[in-house]
């Protein structure tokens, strides 16, 4: 009886599938890795709350903001919350923002790791009327780091101890 090869087989479904499934959203992000959420209305306002849906399961950090700006007068602070969909809240940067400044500057926040289902930005008590805003833009990038479930890592050891055995093995054969 001739052997197959486990690993073309294997290779050529993992394909097929990709292919197949290629337009149907990931339930969720390999270990490691980052999520991105593309804002789909403009901003311009002091107390502008983004909502994110679906929320963001694990996230620990904002890493960037790809656009947007800050201005303020000269006793004006600016403030950017996380909001967890149990409804807790954690202020993650608070600057002053008695000039102008750019949300791209915004880099590498780290906060509790929980489910985000928004961003609050706030800027206070500048005193010039119509001056302290915020504005973001439509097609804004939010990139957000998320932590690996401990089932995602579980099924990674488990594969990989699936690889090592078949390795073992087939030396085994060999010798």
């Amino acid at each position: 009886m001739k052997k197959i090869k486990l690993s073309p087989v294997l290779a050529a479904s993992v394909a097929v599938a990709v292919q197949i499934n290629h337009d149907v959203a990931q339930a969720a992000p390999p270990p490691g890795t980052t999520v991105t959420y593309t804002n789909d209305i403009a901003y311009n306002s002091t107390n502008i709350f983004i909502p994110i849906s679906p929320a963001i399961a694990n996230a620990d950090e904002l890493i960037s903001i790809s656009a947007g700006n800050v201005s303020g007068g000269e006793s004006g602070t600016f403030t950017l919350t996380v909001d967890y969909s149990d409804s807790s809240k954690v202020q993650i940067d608070s600057a002053s923002a008695n000039s102008s400044f750019n949300l791209n500057s915004i880099a590498y926040k780290t906060f509790t790791e929980g489910n985000i289902d928004g961003l609050t930005f706030t800027v206070v008590n500048t005193g010039i009327p119509n001056y302290d805003k915020t504005i973001i833009p439509i097609g804004t990038v939010f990139t957000f780091q998320v932590v690996p479930e401990p089932a995602t890592l579980a099924m990674a050891a488990l594969g990989a101890g699936g690889l090592w055995l078949a390795a073992r093995r087939r030396n085994g054969k060999q010798s």
